[in-house]
């Protein structure tokens, strides 16, 4: 929705290239997107996301999310099962270069391999998604040491 208000502002902008619009709206986007969220018609989750990170976070060992464990890549070392990375597939426009003129959409993927647990504090609603924190290591392993006995070296 704001992706595409955005989008009719640079693109209603007169004499304008449709490669100059594209690099607009990927160039000021994030800006427009802070002001945009201040007005009175935005719902509370974006005025808070439009904040972006907050520099405050707590620090897990690993995490248990929508039925699927997740650990740090050193707990992980000690085990046959290795769950310590996230794949993530998302859509998005870019260019391919500087002097590329047309903008492309792709589905990118992405892969990181969890050194520390974050649990970011600046959006309060997506606290509901996570089912389980774990706070140290001892915690972890109280709570799955059933699960994961055949794990042991």
């Amino acid at each position: 929705m704001l992706c595409r208000e955005h989008e009719q502002e640079v693109n209603d902008q007169p004499q304008r290239s449709k490669w100059s619009e594209d690099k607009s709206h990927c160039q000021n986007f994030s800006q427009w997107f802070a002001t945009r969220a201040l007005q009175e018609d935005v719902p509370d989750l974006i005025k808070q996301l439009s904040r972006g990170p907050n520099s405050i976070a707590k620090r897990y060992s690993g995490y248990l999310i929508n039925g699927y464990r997740f650990h740090v890549r050193q707990r992980d070392a000690r085990r046959k099962t290795q769950n310590s990375g996230v794949t993530l597939v998302a859509s998005t426009t870019s260019f391919a270069s500087s002097k590329d003129k047309n903008l492309i959409a792709a589905d990118l993927t992405y892969y990181v391999e969890y050194e520390e647990e974050f649990e970011d504090e600046s959006v309060d609603e997506f606290e509901d998604e996570t089912e389980n924190e774990y706070e140290d290591e001892s915690e972890l392993e109280d709570e799955s040491k059933e699960e994961f006995e055949d794990d042991a070296p």
